[in-house]
């Protein structure tokens, strides 16, 4: 714990604690309040439970994992190209892409040159036990929390602030200095409008299209909010508001200069009007263009396998990156390779058969977390309960490691296997509805990158779970990430 976040520990906990309940109880209520929600498919809204202890970070490492994203992230478009141009590759695409729907691997086919492309990507990284980050997943279609992160942070320093007796032009500062992802977000899509021949001006029109009933919708209503307070005229609408409008596209009635996409292709009827439009998204300036491929894990396998070898085209940046960051990953499937040290492995499956606890499976075209298996926790009822659901199965004995690799290897969609990276689990403050609880959780950070012409983001999220499988409404939470500096001037005593 660095000096900062050690002296606002200790003024914490030096707080009576009914001045500490009372904080806890404003800082939550203004976290809801600024959209820190989940919408459930019932319709009910769901806080996100704020962490109360920020995660604390100097500026020039958040940039550096950043960067490391950029790279990464890079990576996996070069091996894109390779991977569909080259004839001799069309049976692993086949494996890698075999589960996408129709208009997935209609995008993929049609605008995976685009996707080279991207305003906004999320890689989500676990911190080792030696303080290395390690890069878990990406997500390029819907990199969410730029704007829950934001609003958390806010109502942290805003709280705070006022507890500890700063004005209101303190906290504003202390805002603006520790960076808004949202703002990073919105300079990134106003770049590549620009790329695609459009204009830089203030007043731009730019419409968020996402699925009616979004679980994100306390978020989407932060970027309208906040880009709209920028010079803009943001506005939130579904894809059957979408319609072709001459050259360009007409949504929900207005003219849009730009649309930010927040619903996955797989959510959209292949024939609807919006879905033909998202196979132009240079026409119509849609925002990421479909990139499915690029979140599938088993291309983080395929990056992890290439960080190996001088002949697969990475760049030195890349390639350093790559090595540093993933952890070994490979696709499941029988053939020699190297192991996580680096000695030769004749056939992978029986390797990975013979050493479970010390390695993940996890399907490579799935989210949330759903179809990710560690070996060292598959007796848990946690795991069961899950593996019942992704194998079909319910009641009977356990499924062992065994089973898991079976089904594995005879999906229909290809698996992954990855070396277990090692957390350690830290103490924080969740704040429960009776108030702040002292909590062990894992955390993870998450940095936000884009790609070509758009300036680099350099900010990030921190999501906190009481599981390796972070989930922040998994018995975790959200928490503040705080700029070290920022924490250390909101720690000085007022004059």
């Amino acid at each position: 714990m660095g000096n900062a976040a050690q002296q606002f520990r200790t003024w914490l906990d030096s707080l009576p604690s009914g001045q500490r309940l009372e904080l806890a109880r404003a800082y939550a209520e203004a976290a809801r309040a600024r959209g820190v929600i989940v919408v459930r498919p019932d319709g009910s809204v769901v806080p996100i439970p704020p962490i109360l202890t920020p995660a604390v970070i100097d500026r020039a490492r958040l940039r550096s994992v950043s960067t490391d994203a950029h790279h990464i992230l890079s990576g996996l478009v070069r091996l894109t190209e390779r991977l569909m141009t080259d004839p001799a590759r069309a049976p692993l695409r086949a494996r890698l892409f075999g589960s996408f729907l129709p208009l997935e691997a209609e995008g993929l086919a049609r605008t995976w040159r685009s996707a080279a492309h991207l305003s906004t990507a999320r890689v989500d990284f676990l911190v080792d036990t030696a303080g290395v980050p390690r890069a878990l997943e990406v997500n390029t279609t819907i990199p969410a929390m730029q704007g829950y992160s934001d609003c958390i942070a806010e109502a942290f320093l805003r709280e705070v602030a006022r507890t500890r007796g700063l004005s209101t032009a303190q906290a504003d500062a202390l805002v603006a200095d520790n960076g808004r992802n949202t703002d990073d977000l919105l300079a990134s899509l106003i770049a590549h409008h620009v790329r695609l021949g459009g204009t830089r001006e203030r007043g731009l029109t730019i419409a968020i299209i996402a699925r009616t009933g979004d679980a994100q919708r306390g978020e989407l209503e932060h970027y309208v909010t906040r880009w709209n307070e920028l010079g803009h005229t943001a506005y939130l609408a579904a894809p059957d508001d979408a319609r072709r409008d001459g050259d360009g596209a007409s949504v929900a009635g207005r003219r849009p200069d730009l649309i930010y996409r927040h619903i996955f292709a797989r959510r959209l009827p292949p024939g609807s009007e919006f879905a033909r439009m998202c196979l132009e998204p240079e026409r119509f300036h849609i925002l990421n263009p479909i990139a499915s491929h690029l979140e599938v894990k088993g291309m983080l396998g395929l990056l992890s396998a290439a960080a190996g070898r001088a002949d697969l085209g990475l760049t030195d940046d890349e390639h350093d990156a790559v090595l540093r960051t993933v952890p070994w990953t490979r696709v499941l499937e029988p053939g020699a390779t190297p192991d996580p040290a680096g000695a030769p492995i004749a056939d992978l499956v029986p390797w990975v058969r013979a050493n479970g606890a010390a390695l993940v499976l996890k399907r490579s075209w799935d989210y949330g977390g759903k179809s990710v298996f560690l070996g060292a926790e598959l007796d848990s009822d946690a795991s069961q309960a899950r593996l019942r659901t992704v194998l079909g199965r319910e009641g009977g004995p356990p499924i062992d490691w065994n089973q898991l690799v079976d089904f594995a290897l005879g999906d229909g969609d290809a698996w992954v296997v990855q070396d277990l990276v090692l957390a350690a689990r830290e103490p924080h403050l969740r704040v429960e509805p009776d108030g702040p609880r002292e909590r062990s959780l894992f955390v993870d950070l998450s940095a936000y990158t884009n790609t070509t012409v758009a300036p680099q983001p350099s900010g990030g999220a921190v999501r906190a779970s009481e599981s390796r499988i972070v989930n922040i409404l998994g018995g975790g939470g959200l928490a503040p990430l705080l700029r070290e500096d920022i924490l250390a001037r909101l720690m000085k005593v007022p004059e």
